[in-house]
């Protein structure tokens, strides 16, 4: 369920980032800020149970593994950058006078950026181990354990 739920977030993300940088040019203030205050909360709200159900998908796999380390820094980068957003979210809403001001927008440009990094880095643990994550999986099935990975990288 985590990746089609990324898919939600990333999508509310890109329009935050492009409200950002017309925000930033002398364009109409407000309703350049509507649409970032609506992306940027849009944001945050679809990032709840997109963390949850990465969680979910990480507590699939094994521990120590290369796949396991490559998440947990992707899970990481992403909850941090998810509460710095929230920050700027809520001082976008608290001070509503149609413009977007440069701590508003470069500081949601700078941790979409950082957000999106962190996303990399999950879609490339998920894509590059995801032959290793099948491996683990059969190799516990066949001596009889149980499955430990169900995540996207197993189709």
């Amino acid at each position: 369920m985590h990746p089609p739920l990324t898919a939600v977030t990333l999508t509310a993300l890109v329009v935050t980032f492009v409200a950002a940088i017309v925000g930033l040019t002398p364009a109409d203030g407000d309703t350049t800020e509507l649409v970032w205050l609506v992306a940027i909360t849009a944001a945050v709200i679809a990032a709840v149970p997109t963390a949850v159900t990465g969680l979910l998908d990480l507590r699939a796999l094994r521990e120590g593994t290369r796949a396991v380390r490559s998440v947990t820094t992707h899970a990481g980068t992403m909850v941090g950058a998810v509460a710095a957003l929230l920050i700027v979210a809520v001082r976008g809403h608290m001070e509503r006078d149609g413009n977007i001001d440069a701590f508003d927008g470069a500081g949601s440009i700078i941790v979409i950026a950082v957000a999106f990094a962190g996303a990399a880095i999950g879609a490339s643990a998920m894509h590059r181990r995801g032959a290793g994550i099948r491996e683990e999986t059969l190799t516990d099935e066949a001596r009889g354990g149980r499955r430990v990975a169900t995540t996207g990288g197993n189709r």
